[in-house]
């Protein structure tokens, strides 16, 4: 029960996480109002909706839409009046980034009412055909797409469709909704209509659908151009649906139906150079998108090129056997469009092709069946061919691998016994020249010893109190040198059988290094040379033996220091990075620790690329050093190996591509427990 409740509280707590996180940022949502001129259902308005929601997908806005529903309700002044009260109530406390409205009414409203409640709230608009309202917009508040229905391409089209000849008289029946929309575009089309020589136009302008059907019956017109119908009604003065309205419209047989808006597209319509309700939308969003995004508005001029398309039905197409111009074929959008030779005969050209498809199989079955009883015949005569084939091969390849192998056997000796001899060679030149270095450096010390002993002793009697001080002096010297000479050898016996014992504890490598600083400033004041730290803003924290470390650190800065002349400086810098190490418990795996990386650099000669692999081995040292300076024994840096080795970390020497050498170490942060370790500890 605990453990159910445990887990059911972790998802009750993400669950709360992913709520607060949308509720944040829905609240940092574009929010938009939206006020269209007609009902929801209406298809002009209906396709500038999606027009302009889809093109604002991508920054997930907060829309309200409101409809005035101007088809069904006339848009008066005492209604304007109370629908702002409706929207003042229903959005109180609601502030709108942005306002969006469609076609003429919703844009009177918007212009005289709406800023009333959202004086600085900018305002977008698409569909409206009165360009008169160019005139009342604000710049720096209020733009949009204007809508122009144009006559002139579908004029074109139709002489293309029909071949008509020149002079010869189109008539057109020219329909509307009787509306004020109806009446701006009818001003705008007379101004078209009259560069037209060879067009004769009836215009039927009404609300009322049986009044359309009458005179439609009655005109002699071959063409019915739909301007905008959507505030017709019927008998009983009741609203009609544009589905409806335009069905009735479009029963002529006699009469080709063409139209103006793409909302008109229904069965019996053949389409036309139409308004794009969509287009318009999205036209729109591009402003409100660019304003977003920090155009100012006053930038933002409206849009009066009416982005309109060809749009056609195709049945109407080929019910009337007609077919379109390429130019208008590369650029119209077609609906429904008709089935091809392969849709209208799918399922006959499946059932053909599933038929071949099986005479194909029976076929090549019989085929493989012939070819195989060949095939057999043939295979068996080959047989013993092919097995005295493959025991000749067998044969020939055995007797090769095996003289490769035993010359590869050969090789490997002889690689081994050549390395050998130079690793005895190199090993017993090394240890000759470590026991005549060894050999000089305690005879020197000894004999120093020795020497100022008997000094004393003769001159006991005779010596001032300041002679007596000099020999004691000379002979702690030479025996402070001897004395390091032992703890060298002794410390490198003890490395070597593991036998040294660490004391690992958190320690500050930067506090270390310091330390071993300050312990060579009187050798570097002698030489006038400078020890400079290049920090990294860490303090080196880590679990180690300070002092081995600073053996180790004293030993990079000594071997620096013959690296130089006099008023030459050493760097030396301390950083953190990783470390690759093998960690063993059960079983072995790989993986990576963080660790402290010290690095010191001098700017003498550097070392020879030969030796720089050389330079950790016993008895070795490198040609370039001693600067001024004694040699040493060559084993300061193989007992730092060894130290190091015991950390768990690595070291090495380099080259510095502007000269010099560096020397560098890494060390785990946290202690790493080994097999090794383990062994040690028990011992």
């Amino acid at each position: 029960m605990e453990f159910f409740l445990k887990y059911l509280i972790k998802f009750l707590s993400v669950i709360m996480v992913l709520f607060w996180s949308y509720l944040t940022i829905a609240s940092d949502s574009t929010r938009i109002l939206v006020i269209h001129s007609y009902s929801q259902d209406y298809p002009w308005t209906k396709g500038q909706h999606e027009g302009f929601v889809d093109t604002l997908k991508q920054i997930s806005p907060i829309i309200k839409t409101e409809y005035l529903d101007t088809k069904r309700v006339a848009y008066e002044s005492i209604y304007a009046v109370n629908y702002e009260k409706f929207i003042e109530q229903k959005y109180n406390g609601f502030q709108p980034d942005a306002i969006y409205i469609t076609d003429d009414n919703a844009l009177k409203f918007g212009l005289n009412h709406i800023h009333n409640l959202f004086p600085d709230t900018p305002l977008f608009f698409s569909g409206v055909n009165d360009y008169s309202q160019l005139e009342k917009l604000k710049p720096n508040l209020e733009t949009g797409v204007f809508e122009k229905k144009e006559i002139k391409p579908n004029l074109d089209l139709l002489s293309e469709l029909f071949s008509i000849q020149p002079g010869t008289q189109i008539k057109l029946a020219i329909v509307g909704d009787n509306s004020k929309t109806d009446y701006v575009i009818k001003e705008t089309l007379e101004k078209e209509i009259k560069e037209q020589k060879n067009l004769s136009t009836d215009y039927i302008s009404s609300n009322r659908l049986d009044s359309i059907l009458a005179s439609l019956r009655e005109s002699d017109a071959t063409i019915i151009l739909l301007t905008t119908v959507g505030a017709i009604k019927d008998q009983n003065e009741n609203a009609l649906n544009l589905q409806s309205i335009i069905t009735s419209i479009a029963q002529f047989d006699d009469k080709i139906v063409i139209c103006m808006e793409d909302g008109y597209l229904f069965d019996g319509v053949l389409g036309g150079y139409v308004t794009s309700a969509y287009s318009q939308g999205k036209s729109a969003a591009n402003l409100l998108q660019a304003y977003l995004n920090g155009t100012p508005m006053a930038s933002l001029s409206p849009i009066t090129k009416s982005p309109n398309e060809y749009i056609f039905n195709d049945k109407v197409l080929e019910i009337l056997d007609l077919s379109l111009p390429k130019n208008i074929t590369d650029i119209a959008r077609i609906l429904n469009p008709r089935i091809n030779f392969y849709q209208r005969y799918k399922q006959a050209i499946q059932i053909v092709i599933v038929l071949l498809s099986l005479s194909l199989v029976v076929l090549s079955f019989l085929y493989f069946l012939f070819i195989s009883r060949k095939n057999k015949q043939l295979s068996q005569a080959n047989i013993v061919i092919s097995e005295q084939a493959n025991n000749l091969e067998t044969e020939v390849l055995e007797r090769t691998e095996a003289l490769n192998e035993s010359r590869n056997q050969l090789k490997l000796a002889l690689e081994s016994a050549i390395k050998s001899q130079q690793k005895a060679e190199r090993a017993n030149k090394a240890k000759s020249v470590f026991l005549a270095n060894m050999s000089h450096e305690l005879r020197t010390p000894m004999h120093g010893i020795l020497s100022y002993a008997i000094m004393g002793v003769k001159r006991i009697d005779k010596s001032t109190s300041e002679k007596n001080l000099n020999y004691f002096s000379n002979i702690k010297t030479s025996g402070d040198r001897l004395l390091v000479l032992l703890n060298d050898l002794l410390d490198l016996a003890k490395l070597e059988s593991g036998k040294m014992d660490m004391n690992y504890k958190q320690s500050s490598l930067q506090f270390v290094a310091q330390n071993c600083v300050s312990e060579q400033q009187a050798r570097l004041d002698e030489r006038n040379q400078k020890i400079i730290y290049m920090p990294d803003n860490i303090t080196g924290e880590g679990f180690f033996d300070d002092v081995r470390i600073g053996q180790v650190i004293t030993n990079l800065l000594s071997n620096a220091i013959k690296f130089i002349h006099e008023d030459e400086k050493i760097e030396f810098a301390i950083s953190n990075t990783d470390l690759s190490s093998r960690v063993v418990d059960r079983k072995e795996k790989c993986k990576t620790v963080p660790a402290l990386l010290f690095s010191v650099r001098d700017y003498g000669k550097g070392i020879p690329n030969q030796e720089l692999v050389l330079v950790f081995d016993k008895f070795e040292q490198s040609s370039n050093s001693e600067v001024g300076t004694m040699k040493g024994t060559g084993l300061g840096l193989p007992i730092s190996k060894e130290i190091i080795n015991l950390h768990h970390g690595k070291i090495w020497a380099e080259n510095h591509p502007d000269g010099g050498a560096v020397f560098s170490f890494i060390i785990p942060v946290e202690q790493v427990e080994t097999e090794l370790l383990k062994r040690r500890k028990d011992d």
